[in-house]
């Protein structure tokens, strides 16, 4: 009987013990879900734009039953995730995630809420891709293009010049100039009618025709060295680089030389200004000089302060080129090499994290996309690979007056 009696009380307290885990036994399954009854599910009604750039675009997500707080809305393109930014009950804007492809399902949950939304398409772009697929041993340099979209550029090979390349539209590379004495260019200009002219730091712009080795254009006093060069809208060509002067050099080969202590790495002009890439022994800055005419450059004041902004041996400017609304780009070697200044001196890096440093070249298309060199370590010591990317910029360059 004893026996008998503990069975039972083992029995009542086994039950009481199994009861006790079930009621608090918590949750180990991590789920969108809360202890709520579920809400209403999460409708998209459109997407504005579009279509966007991987990585880039802002999209606006229109419909209902979302929630208010950024943090309870999870928006998907396809697998990944989108970083939302705002949030209201019937509108999310969320920047789109690093996926290229045309036809990515969209879809919403939301906590609390048991049912995903319903999925809607979208199309993500590339904002940045490669132009070519240079092999590891092959360096471009000096971009141009001219108003059929062929690309020019000086090339090398393991260190050793190959003369001026030609991409074509549709993506084959061809030539287009023998080498002469240079390895490679450091900057090149196309001019209608297929002419390309060309610096490469010694003490003269080269002039390069289709099929002939480059001709001295144009020569300067000793000492000097041209880093970049760049048309105004009446066809002169100025140029800088180091050894004290600023050149002007007009179609006919009449040359003006301006007093200029300072190193320039790179020159665009704009809007009648030259814009130039400058570095003292304290300073790096982009500063500009009024264009008053052919003869006679205003004062230099200082339009950008790198140094102060980011730190004077952080970043060193390789290029430097405007969009059409004025927006300037500096292409550096800084971990996100491109940094933007708006016409409001508002400043920021350009698709943060989607361009591999560093920038050495800039050159636009007739359309919305701006070709840039990059050039990457790969290895101990100076070994890096090049290619030349096409960025997106979803605007246009400013007008290339030699081409434009």
């Amino acid at each position: 009987m004893k026996k008998k009696n503990n069975l039972v009380i083992i029995s009542i307290v086994s039950i009481i013990t199994f009861m006790l885990m079930i009621s608090c036994s918590p949750d180990t399954t991590p789920s969108l879900y809360s202890d709520k009854e579920p809400g209403a599910t999460p409708v998209i009604t459109s997407m504005n734009p579009t279509q966007g750039l991987a990585g880039v675009t802002e999209i606006t997500i229109s419909g209902k039953n979302f929630s208010s707080e950024v943090a309870n809305n999870f928006v998907y393109f396809g697998s990944l995730p989108a970083k939302v930014l705002n949030a209201t009950e019937t509108e999310l804007r969320v920047l789109a995630p690093d996926l290229v492809q045309d036809s990515i399902k969209v879809k919403i949950a939301v906590a609390g809420v048991e049912k995903f939304s319903d999925s809607k398409l979208y199309k993500l772009e590339a904002a940045v891709a490669e132009v070519y697929p240079f092999l590891g041993f092959q360096q471009p340099y000096a971009i141009t293009a001219d108003e059929l979209g062929n690309l020019y550029f000086s090339l090398t090979e393991d260190g050793a010049g190959k003369g001026v390349k030609k991409i074509t539209p549709d993506g084959e590379m061809v030539d287009f100039a023998p080498k002469g004495g240079e390895t490679f260019y450091f900057s090149l200009k196309y001019k209608t009618g297929g002419t390309l002219y060309g610096v490469r730091g010694v003490r003269a712009i080269f002039e390069i025709t289709e099929g002939n080795a480059p001709g001295i254009f144009a020569a300067f006093a000793n000492g000097t060295a041209m880093f970049d060069l760049d048309f105004d809208k009446d066809g002169n060509i100025w140029t800088a680089g180091k050894g004290g002067f600023i050149y002007r050099v007009t179609p006919d080969k009449d040359i003006k030389s301006f007093d200029f202590a300072d190193n320039v790495s790179s020159i665009k002009i704009f809007n009648d200004y030259l814009y130039m890439a400058v570095k003292s022994e304290t300073s790096q800055d982009i500063i500009r000089m009024p264009i008053i005419s052919a003869d006679s450059l205003g004062s230099a004041e200082n339009y950008f302060q790198l140094s102060e902004n980011y730190g004077y041996d952080i970043l060193d400017v390789k290029a430097i080129t405007f969009a059409n609304d004025g927006q300037l780009y500096i292409g550096t070697d800084g971990l996100n090499p491109m940094i933007y200044v708006n016409a409001d001196g508002s400043y920021g890096y350009w698709y943060e994290n989607l361009i591999d440093p560093k920038i050495i070249n800039f050159g636009w298309s007739t359309g919305v996309n701006l070709y840039a060199i990059r050039e990457q370590f790969v290895g101990v010591g100076i070994e890096t690979t090049q290619t030349i990317y096409t960025l997106n910029m979803e605007k246009i360059g400013a007008p290339e007056f030699g081409r434009d």
